[in-house]
Parts: structure tokens; sequence; C-alpha cells
């Protein structure tokens, strides 16, 4: 089994689809197609070595691009290698053990839609918001996967061994509300917030949950929901004298 010589001495097990990630991601920089060729020609002149470093593989990555000649790939790829050689170095102050996210590169993907995170929820359309949401949840996501999860199952997600479905929250899932509470004493409760006292008629009590759920959405991960939602309703609907149409109309 091939192993990778790290930067510290240390040995790692080798992982191909590093290399190329890493080749991809250059290319994606430049907004140029990914040339598989580039990755195969790597490989092949690794392929009878048991034991690699870091640098050695960055060095035929660079060979290859430049026999390739993807000049302005190469360019980015090195850009990028010495980047990462400064911040390992700490004059950014960064740690060695932390995932480095290309800006441009992540606003293009969304942009140009070759981002699959863009799919990966019904619930949010390609929009201006979904790009804000895009970007801060990669970094989440890669945060997960560096900081919480094991450098192993890291690996096995970024290696499509299998798949941690949303990961770009530092938060909850799902949660289910007391309908009951919100009417009878309103929404309040967060020192420093403006608050709102129990509801009186049928739309006040739509009104306060629509800005209950609204605000509560932002803080969770996944779905908000109330139960008996008709059962705690009905008696402002019998209160304000709604008719069926009017309480559609509210409704709606």
């Amino acid at each position: 089994m091939k192993k990778i010589i790290k930067r510290d001495g240390s040995f790692q097990e080798f992982f191909p689809y590093k290399i190329r990630d890493a080749i991809k991601k250059a290319y994606m920089s430049e907004n140029v197609e990914f040339d598989e060729k580039v990755f195969d020609n790597v490989m092949g002149a690794i392929v009878f070595k048991d034991k690699l470093s870091v640098e050695d593989i960055q060095d035929l990555i660079e060979k290859k691009l430049f026999e390739a000649g993807d000049f302005a790939v190469l360019k980015s790829f090195m850009i990028y290698r010495h980047t990462h050689k400064m911040q390992r170095e700490h004059i950014l102050g960064l740690e060695e053990d932390t995932t480095y996210i290309n800006c441009t590169q992540t606003v293009n993907e969304y942009i140009s839609k070759q981002d699959w995170r863009i799919l990966a929820n019904s619930n949010t359309s390609y929009s201006n918001a979904g790009l804000i949401n895009n970007t801060a949840g990669k970094v989440i996501a890669n945060y997960w996967l560096d900081k919480i999860y094991s450098r192993e199952e890291g690996a096995a997600h970024r290696n499509g061994d299998y798949h941690i479905h949303d990961l770009d929250c530092l938060t909850a899932y799902c949660a289910g509300w007391s309908l009951r509470v919100l009417l009878n004493e309103g929404f309040n409760g967060v020192r420093g917030r403006v608050e709102s006292k129990a509801p009186k008629h049928f739309r006040e009590a739509l009104y306060q949950m629509a800005n209950f759920l609204g605000i509560l959405q932002s803080e969770w991960a996944g779905a908000q929901a109330f139960s008996s939602f008709d059962t705690y309703l009905a008696p402002y609907v019998f209160r304000d004298k709604l008719s069926d149409d009017e309480v559609k109309k509210a409704i709606t």
C-alpha cells in the first residue's frame, strides 16, 4: 500500500482522489474544463512508487500541467501551493489541519451552477440568498469535517464512500413547538429583543406564528412545526365570528 510522507515526517495512507481534487480545483479556479489526462499522467508517474512526499506529488502536478500546456491552470496551482506554504509557516496565523476555501472558486461554482449543493435542499432556490447560504454552508461543512468528525470519517465523506447530509449548520435539525404556549404567553423570552403579548384575534395569532417560525427557522437546520393547529386556533375563529371564506383568506 502506498504511503504519503507528510511534511512532519509521519506517514499517511495514500488517497488518489486528493490528487484528482487538487488538479480539478486548479482547473475550476480558471473556469477551464478539467483535463482527466493530467490526473492520469500524474498517477502514471507514481504508480510504481511505494512512498511519496507531498512536495514530490505537487512537483509532479506542476510538471504535468506544464506538459499539457495549461499554463493558466499551472499558475493558479502554483499560487495555491505558495499560499498554503505561507499558512503552514503561520504567516497568516492559520492552522495546519484546516481546510482553506478558494473564495473566487466558491462563488463561481454557484453562479455557474456547478456546485451540487444547489440541488441538495429542495427548500432553497438559486438566488442571492441561496448564494449566501451556500457560501457560509461550505465553510461550516468543512469545520465539521476538519474539527468535529475524525480524520477518517472526514476523508470517507470527501472520498464519496458515504455521504453525511446537512453539514452546513452547527445547530440541531428539526424541532416541534408548543402552539399553546405561544398563544397563551405571546412571543417573548429573549432579553433585549422585541416581545409580543398573547394574541387576542385570529389574524394576530397567525402573524405571531409566522413571525415565530421565521425567526426560529434561522436558528435551526431543518423544519419547524406546530402541533394541533386547528384545535388551538378554533377558539379564535369562534371569537371573531369568521366565515369559512374569511378563514381561508386569512390563512392564504
